[in-house]
């Protein structure tokens, strides 16, 4: 999995993806980001409401976008 966002705004450009599994739902998801000019952030915190296991409070969709926050909050703090 892979992002692609704006550097400047933060916001969601693309995405790339691979899997052995649906994964139809996260990608329609990161296109409604896309429509929506939703940034890294929102994706990270946003509740996906679909999640089957309820013992962990964020998807691999989200910890991506965490994951990309943390990237840039590096970036910010050098």
């Amino acid at each position: 999995m892979s992002l692609v966002w704006d550097k400047d705004t933060q916001r969601i450009l693309g995405a790339q993806m691979m899997s052995k599994h649906d994964i139809s739902e996260t990608l329609s998801l990161i296109s409604l980001c896309i429509q929506n000019q939703n940034t890294i952030e929102f994706l990270g915190m946003y509740d996906t409401m679909f999640q089957p296991n309820f013992d962990r409070p964020f998807n691999y969709v989200n910890l991506l976008a965490q994951a990309a926050v943390a990237k840039e909050d590096k970036k910010v703090s050098k």
